[in-house]
């Protein structure tokens, strides 16, 4: 017997755990690779059965869960939209100065509606979220779901027609709009953090309006060599001495990576104007050990169904 699991039962299973933390412990010191390592809490790989009527069989994946004692079928698509908004809730928390927290979210898809509930949940001193939808979401731009988390945590929220209204003033800014043409969002408010789920690069002057650049797992760094930051790193740790004045004034090298700020072996923000840029290398990994948190929760609250294999 194989439990299957759809999008709407991981949300529901979503609620019931605490993905951040499950994060916070895996960068410390665990990889994750597109197919989710093999280790003592369970492993992932393609599922080879058939794909029920609302999801095609290419984006199932199994999960053999030793710890659970079952196994369970799920969306790697959902999966992988989980791990992306938990990385930019940490993101969130990690580098936005502490105080009154407004926050922007560009985009519509699964991962821009979870990172609304999520950054609700677990960033401090949120107070509202302006959100500029792009594309045509079942629904409209904000679920059900989404807004009675937010109105649940006491934050406001409203919905921007530009993107550049939505980015007025905000403290964190969230962009999950890969595929689409970049909008036009003006100048970055001092002291922001720009969260870049996309895996895209960003458009040049909004690179250059940055002080300092993160990743969320410098390991990563080598695996994205067609990506500007990946360029101008290993530019600037080949220059030594002669880095030149111009790139060091835009701080183009990759200062460090959540683990590293999260043990204190970096000290992260050095100054409250700065705009921060943070690279999301692992978004689309598939993260084992949240899908063995998902299974658990599931298991507990009675959600899923039985397959027969």
């Amino acid at each position: 017997m194989i439990l299957r699991l759809d999008t709407d039962e991981l949300l529901s299973a979503l609620d019931a755990i605490d993905p951040v933390d499950a994060l916070i412990e895996e960068l410390a010191g665990r990889a994750c690779d597109d197919v989710g390592p093999s280790s003592p809490e369970g492993r992932l790989t393609p599922w080879r059965g058939g794909g029920p009527a609302d999801a095609p069989a290419t984006d199932l994946v199994l999960l053999e869960d030793p710890r659970a004692g079952s196994d369970c079928v799920l969306p790697a698509s959902a999966l992988r939209g989980f791990r992306t908004a938990a990385l930019a809730t940490l993101a969130g928390r990690t580098f936005v100065t502490p105080g009154v927290v407004t926050a922007a979210v560009l985009g519509s898809g699964l991962a821009a509606q979870v990172s609304l509930t999520l950054i609700a949940r677990y960033l401090s001193g949120l107070s509202h979220v302006a959100v500029c939808p792009t594309g045509d979401e079942p629904g409209g731009p904000l679920q059900p779901r989404v807004i009675d988390r937010l109105d649940l945590a006491g934050v406001g929220w409203s919905v921007a027609p530009a993107a550049a209204e939505a980015v007025f003033g905000a403290t964190l800014v969230v962009a999950a709009i890969a595929g689409a043409p970049w909008p036009e969002i003006g100048r970055l408010p001092k002291g922001a953090v720009l969260v870049n789920t996309t895996g895209e690069d960003l458009p040049d002057d909004l690179v250059d309006a940055v002080d300092q650049v993160y990743v969320d797992d410098a390991a990563l760094i080598g695996a994205s060599p067609h990506r500007y930051f990946a360029k101008m790193h290993r530019a600037g740790l080949n220059a030594g001495p002669a880095w030149s004045a111009w790139t060091e004034q835009r701080h183009r090298r990759i200062e460090a990576d959540f683990a590293q700020v999260l043990t204190g072996a970096h000290a992260g923000r050095t100054h409250v104007d700065h705009i921060l840029l943070v690279e999301l290398l692992s978004a689309n990994a598939l993260d084992v050990r949240l899908a063995c948190l998902l299974h658990g929760a599931a298991l507990e609250h009675g959600l899923g169904r039985r397959l027969v294999e």
